[in-house]
């Protein structure tokens, strides 16, 4: 069998597999070297669908198994010949043991499905990512696509996704989510006059204090304004001794009141910032 998936990965130039870079490579990979046999199944260039769909999906999905998306995204029902893959195996080793193979003919028509499932996820993911700006896309989704182009350095296309989500988001978490992504970009962009008006909408949703913090660091730092940077960073000390959570509220208190300390030495004449903080202006 190792022979066979051998002579027949060398007739193509590559794989789609869904979790076969952490699950299926591995796995095969091992039983050839355990059997003494070459494989080029860990350098041929692998499209593992499961990363992108997660990427993609995961803000508003709870699972991003295949059989998930089959129901949530692809619109795909299987009938009543399915089997759970779960239990495959066990289903394999049964026919080893009789010879009987009719729940086998389940076994390939669940393999078949996957097949086909993964040619219609690749071309549902494909078309979204290259189509998204012009296309309706339920918010999370948007917000997701905007951060992946962020990483793929599609910087129009990542700011029109993130400024698309804001006029869209319909409460008051979604518009958080779509403010931080956005702020960050233009941050990263040095354009910080246009992030400002969104680090103050980040504040006054007392979410947490991100927009704070961004606000202190920018009026000590860039603007040079210490009183002004000094009351975003007590306003944050504010927001966040109401929190409940202890770890979060100890761990924003901390960074505020280090911050706060500081900014009072420096209006008040008694020697400038540890060098240590200069890292603290990006």
């Amino acid at each position: 069998m190792l022979e066979l998936l051998h002579d027949l990965i060398r007739q193509h130039e590559a794989l789609v597999t869904f979790n076969g870079r952490t699950f299926d490579v591995p796995l095969l990979t091992d039983r050839y070297l355990l059997n003494r046999r070459r494989t080029a199944l860990g350098v041929i260039p692998n499209l593992d669908l499961l990363p992108p769909a997660r990427r993609l999906w995961k803000r508003r999905l709870p699972s991003c198994a295949l059989g998930a998306l089959e129901g949530d995204i692809l619109n795909i029902q299987r009938t009543e010949q399915d089997v759970p893959g779960s239990l495959i195996p066990y289903l394999y080793q049964q026919y080893l043991r009789t010879r009987d193979a009719r729940d086998m003919a389940r076994v390939l028509y669940h393999n078949r499905l996957d097949l086909l499932s993964m040619v219609t996820l690749g071309a549902t993911i494909a078309q979204i990512f290259a189509r998204a700006a012009r296309q309706p896309l339920p918010i999370h989704d948007r917000i997701s696509m905007a951060r992946w182009y962020g990483s793929r350095g599609l910087r129009a296309e990542s700011e029109h996704s993130y400024r698309q989500a804001l006029d869209e988001a319909p409460d008051a978490e979604t518009r958080y989510d779509a403010l931080l992504g956005l702020a960050q970009y233009l941050k990263q962009a040095e354009r910080r006059a246009e992030a400002l008006p969104l680090w103050e909408d980040l504040a006054d949703l007392r979410l947490d204090v991100t927009g704070h913090e961004e606000l202190a660091k920018h009026y000590e730092w860039h603007e040079i304004d210490l009183r002004r940077a000094l009351a975003w960073a007590e306003q944050g000390i504010r927001t966040a001794q109401g929190w409940r959570n202890p770890i979060d509220r100890y761990e924003a208190l901390r960074r505020l009141e280090h911050r706060r300390n500081r900014l009072l030495r420096k209006i008040n004449g008694e020697g400038g910032a540890d060098e240590r903080d200069e890292a603290d202006a990006d």
